[in-house]
């Protein structure tokens, strides 16, 4: 069985943020109820394979949620469908400083219709 999404909004414009440090870093900060993370890319732009783990912040702890090694001189996309509410964050630890460029996906939720679940859901990874 398959199911369908339907989300209405805007995808934010983000920044890609290169790490310089090895310490747990923000990535996307929610200041309302309306931003949705729908995936990530990360760069590995060094000679030797790097990972990179990906952290939800909800107010209290740093929950991991995903962790993978980004091969040497390339990129991955990262799929997450993930609700951000006010106050909460995405993080990232980088294997090495000075390896890793990030670039989150992130839509801006129309808060009068949200997110509707139809019959058909599937998410395509």
């Amino acid at each position: 069985m398959t199911h369908q999404v339907v989300i209405r909004g805007t995808y934010e414009r983000t920044v890609p943020v290169r790490f310089t440090t090895i310490a747990i870093t923000d990535v996307v900060t929610a200041y309302d109820n309306t931003r949705l993370v729908t995936g990530m890319t990360i760069a590995n732009e060094t000679a030797t394979a790097r990972r990179a783990d990906i952290h939800y912040y909800d107010g209290a702890t740093d929950w991991l949620v995903w962790s993978e090694s980004v091969g040497a001189n390339s990129a991955i996309n990262v799929p997450l469908l993930l609700r951000l509410y006010n106050g909460d964050k995405m993080k990232i630890t980088a294997e090495a400083a000075n390896a890793l460029t990030v670039k989150p996906d992130v839509l801006i939720v129309d808060p009068k219709v949200g997110i509707q679940l139809a019959d058909n859901f599937s998410i395509d990874t």
